[in-house]
């Protein structure tokens, strides 16, 4: 027992020992001063004893883990931390720990200062232009920090517009000019510490609406927009709003930059007060518009009317709308009725009554037939237009229309008498005489019928024989009926003769083959239109006549007709009936008539355009023109490169500039030519003269210009009409030659007209015009002409055209089949020579077989043949030396490259043809070779073929038709080598 206390004494005695050494260690131990917003960590420790120690806040509460607070613990310790150091965290902290029933204890004390900071310091600040205005910054720390502002490298000090603030800089009246960076520094001096910042200062202008939107009236269903404009820095951005309420229907299309507010299909809806906000961070502008939905007019569905003349009808419209429409009637096309009764007609009265719809009435009193329409209703406002229409049909009495009093027929003629006669219902139509009514057909009377919606036509057809002719010139009565009424109308059928004499006969525009005569229709037509003239006319006793059958109008006063092909200087008798489908008139009307003595031809008139299609060549056409009364031998086309006076329509030729000299050549029976070889782009005076035997006609002179030429333009000539030309003297501009004389050098080849002609009978053309009936016929004379050759004086001006070969544009249809042809010929020749080499077999072994054996007789063909060529080109040398010696002792007159005729042409042709009759002998001893060897037929035969196929060629294929001439020349060589 006393062993055992002895143990539990020295246990205790150890254990208060062992506790007399502990103690706590704080990391940091001495007193701390954070700043706020930073962070603070401490360690405590028991000391060689495994006890967890405890923290505790200023508060002395048991600090326990939350947002700002952690610790973390060992075996013998605690780290405390505390997380963004805020003013309330300061004070004293107190770390304890129990060790064996002792209570360890330690502090540490806690400071929390201010950092220094700039609070509310945006780095760009907006304000407002014109105000005292605040630049926001305020400097915060412990101890107090002071502050400095400067701008544009200047201190600011508070005075004048400047007011330094602790929370920032106040700049009085600020304005655009205050604009740009601000720097404002704080500093505690005692910590050591300073801040700079830079702000960026721009003045702003609020808005101000600029373009407000204006009061619109949008149609129902339709897309509009209204557009608001304001000004502002920076600029401002737009909203809307309708009757103080956000568009959030999709249907609103708001433009934020723009301004502009688009609706789509609008809606009645729709219409109310619309406000347009523009902001900007210096404030609002706002304007209103007033919208209202406009509804296009309406009318209520109207149906057609029936009514009897002399009764009364109503037309009543109903239109609907926003606005309420204005409502109009009218009758067909007619203008609309105005309100009231009408000041036309009196039976019309038109009313109108306005309340949530528009009403119009059109009231018509004693109807007629002409009432009977289509009425036209028509709404019109703002938003559009409707019309409907509504038919107004009048049941009447028979009326009639277009029916004369009056009708003629004549003996074995049948002829219609007409009644037409208009009603509702339609009317029936029959006929009677005093003599009965007409029903049945026959042999005097018939009756057709022709039938509209309210129109009746009946013919009663009337035919006049020798059995009748007492009964039926007589009145018919036409007697018209329906449901309303019976009219009757008398219609005299009279007997038609024959017409008196024309009223007058005049002549016009005389010349040496023809006459105008001017007929004035006879004052008594015999009771049916004049259809026809017969005109006789004699230079002696025998009359010889012709009909003139004239289709026209009533109104026609007068018959114009042209006698032509007569004799010049001859005076004619004429005699002029006039002729209905009765007969011609008993009497005639005379008169005596003298043509004109033969003369040069009437002017040419150019009538192709002045513009020519191609840059280097023109073609001119003209009216032939009347001969003058001799034939015209012959055309000369003229031109040359003129000058125009600037600004003058139509072109004139400017007699002051260098203008070319005039080029001419000559045409016979056609009345177009082609002038090759101009200038692009350039203007010529181009004329045409008429030539008969008297002399030439006045020149009618026309300026024309060239196309003008582009690099790639292919030029085209005619390759029917080339045109050898010749310079000819100067004309002077606009002189007055006589009529009667003509340059003899134009004229070639003309003949001697002998005045004694013959006359015969022909057909005239009939002209009609509105009050003048123009007759171009033709009274031919043939013209019997007794030829005597002229003096050919300057022939070679008046040589006919000589066909030129035109350079082709292109291959022709021929020349593509014979290259085709050629080329399936060389490749035969191709193959079969293959064959040869390679096989010695083939056409060509078995034709140089048999060629060899011909001997010498293949080379003196040869040598023949080349004798021959040589021989006709020396007589083609010969030939052409002699007619150049000619030329140049007949013809004076000079003539330039392109004035070539065709004489030597034609020399050379015969030459060609004398010199092939002296060879041909050599020609036919050739063919009785080839003939009596069947190579040669088969050589020949070859030779033939390709020269028929590369004849359908082109000259541009020329050189083709020389490879069969080469295989008989390697045949001949052939033989020679043999």
């Amino acid at each position: 027992m006393e062993g055992a206390f002895s143990f539990a004494v020295i246990f205790l005695a150890f254990f208060l020992h062992a506790s007399d050494g502990a103690e706590l260690v704080l990391t940091p131990s001495i007193e701390q001063e954070k700043s706020a917003g930073g962070n603070f960590v401490i360690n405590c420790a028991v000391k060689d004893f495994n006890v967890i120690p405890k923290w505790y806040n200023p508060n002395g509460e048991e600090i326990k883990l939350n947002n700002r607070t952690n610790l973390r613990t060992t075996a013998n310790s605690v780290k405390l931390y505390l997380l963004n150091l805020k003013a309330e965290d300061a004070g004293t902290y107190t770390c304890n720990a129990t060790v064996n029933g002792k209570l360890l204890e330690k502090i540490i004390n806690l400071k929390i200062f201010k950092k220094l900071s700039l609070l509310n310091c945006a780095e760009i600040q907006q304000p407002v232009i014109s105000t005292n205005a605040k630049i926001n910054c305020t400097a915060s720390g412990d101890p107090a920090p002071t502050v400095s502002w400067r701008y544009n490298g200047n201190t600011l000090q508070t005075g004048g517009r400047y007011d330094i603030k602790p929370d920032g800089l106040v700049i009085r009246n600020i304005s655009e000019a205050d604009n740009g960076v601000y720097e404002i520094e704080s500093e505690i001096t005692i910590r050591s510490d300073f801040i700079v910042r830079d702000i960026k200062v721009t003045v702003t202008i609020p808005p101000v609406i600029t373009e407000p939107p204006v009061m619109l009236d949008p149609i129902k269903g339709s897309d509009f927009t209204m557009t608001c404009k304001a000004d502002g820095k920076p600029k401002p951005t737009y909203s809307w709003v309708k009757d103080g309420m956000t568009l959030d229907d999709s249907r609103f299309d708001i433009d934020e930059f723009g301004g502009s507010l688009k609706i789509s299909s609008v809606k009645e809806t729709d219409s109310g007060t619309y406000t347009c906000i523009a902001s900007n961070v210096g404030g609002t502008a706002k304007a209103k518009a007033k919208v209202t939905v406009l509804i296009p007019p309406t009318l209520k569905p109207m149906t057609n009317e029936q009514a009897e003349e002399n009764k009364r009808v109503t037309l009543l419209c109903i239109g609907e709308g926003v606005p309420l429409p204005s409502l109009t009637w009218q009758k067909g096309s007619d203008a609309p009725f105005a309100q009231g009764p009408q000041a036309s007609d009196s039976r019309i009265v038109v009313s109108e009554n306005k309340g949530k719809q528009t009403k119009l009435k059109l009231v018509i009193t004693s109807l007629k037939a002409e009432d009977a329409a289509n009425y036209t209703c028509t709404a019109t406002n703002r938003a559009g237009t409707e019309s409907k229409k509504v038919q107004l049909r009048i049941d009447y009495s028979p009326q009639f229309v277009n029916t004369p009093l009056v009708a003629y027929n004549w003996m074995n003629n049948k002829r219609n008498i007409s009644c037409s006669a208009k009603g509702l219902p339609k009317p029936l139509i029959s006929w009677q005489t005093k003599y009965g009514k007409i029903g049945s057909i026959d042999e005097t009377y018939r009756i057709f019928q022709s039938e509209g919606y309210e129109l009746s036509t009946s013919y009663l057809q009337v035919h006049v024989s020798r059995n009748n002719e007492n009964t039926v010139f007589t009145d018919y009565q036409c007697t018209a009926t329906n449901k309303l009424g019976q009219k009757d109308i008398t219609i005299t059928l009279k007997q038609a003769v024959v017409p008196r004499a024309p009223q007058k006969v005049s002549h016009t525009d005389l010349s040496p083959t023809t006459i105008t005569l001017i007929i004035s229709k006879p004052t008594n037509n015999g009771g049916i239109e004049v259809d026809q003239y017969r005109i006789e006319y004699a230079t002696g006793g025998h009359y010889n006549h012709t009909d003139v059958f004239v289709n026209s109008d009533a109104d026609d006063e007068f018959t114009k007709v042209v006698l032509k092909r007569l004799t010049p200087v001859t005076k004619y008798q004429i005699k002029v009936f006039a002729g209905n489908a009765v007969g011609l008139s008993t009497k005639s009307y005379d008169l005596s008539v003298a043509t004109l003595n033969v003369r040069i031809p009437y002017d040419v008139f150019i009538n192709s355009d002045r513009l020519s299609t191609s840059p280097t060549s023109y073609i001119v056409t003209w009216q032939e023109p009347r001969t003058g009364g001799s034939e015209i031998t012959s055309y000369s086309v003229q031109y040359r490169m003129v000058h125009i006076k600037k600004n003058v329509e139509p072109w004139e030729v400017d007699p002051n500039a260098k203008n070319g000299k005039f080029i001419a050549h000559t045409v016979k029976g056609k009345t177009r030519s082609v002038l090759n070889n101009l200038e692009s782009n350039t203007y010529y005076e181009v004329q045409v003269v008429a030539n008969n035997i008297i002399g030439p006609s006045e020149p009618r002179p026309m300026i024309i210009l060239t196309k003008e030429k582009y690099p790639e333009e292919e030029v085209v000539i005619d390759e029917e009409d080339p045109l050898p030309v010749v310079t000819v003297p100067q004309q002077k501009e606009n002189s007055n030659t006589d009529t009667n004389k003509g340059d003899q050098s134009l004229v070639n080849n003309s003949t001697i007209i002998d005045q004694s002609l013959e006359s015969t009978t022909a057909t005239i053309n009939v002209k009609t015009t509105t009050k003048e009936r123009t007759v171009n016929k033709t009274v031919d004379k043939i013209d019997t002409l007794k030829s005597s050759s002229a003096p050919r004086i300057n022939q070679t001006v008046n040589s006919p055209e000589t066909p030129q070969a035109a350079t082709s544009a292109g291959i022709s249809d021929g020349g593509i089949v014979g290259v085709i042809i050629a080329l399936l010929i060389i490749i035969l020749i191709v193959i079969d020579l293959g064959c040869y080499v390679k096989l010695n077999k083939g056409v060509t072994k078995f034709l140089l077989e048999n060629a060899c054996k011909r001997g010498a007789a293949g080379k003196d063909k040869s040598t023949d043949v080349e004798a021959g060529a040589s021989q006709e080109t020396n007589l083609l040398a010969e030939k052409e030396k002699k007619d150049g010696e000619a030329n140049g002792e007949e013809n004076k007159e000079p003539a330039s490259d392109e004035g070539v005729t065709d004489e030597k042409n034609e020399d050379k042709d015969e030459l060609m043809k004398d010199h092939t009759d002296e060879i041909e002998p050599d020609q036919k001893k050739d063919e009785e070779i080839m003939s009596q060897d069947p190579t040669g037929k088969a050589f020949l035969s070859l030779s033939l073929s390709l020269s028929l196929s590369f004849s359908l060629s082109r000259s541009s294929y020329c050189l083709l038709p020389f490879l069969s001439q080469y295989l008989v020349v390697c045949c001949c060589c052939c033989q020679c080598l043999s």
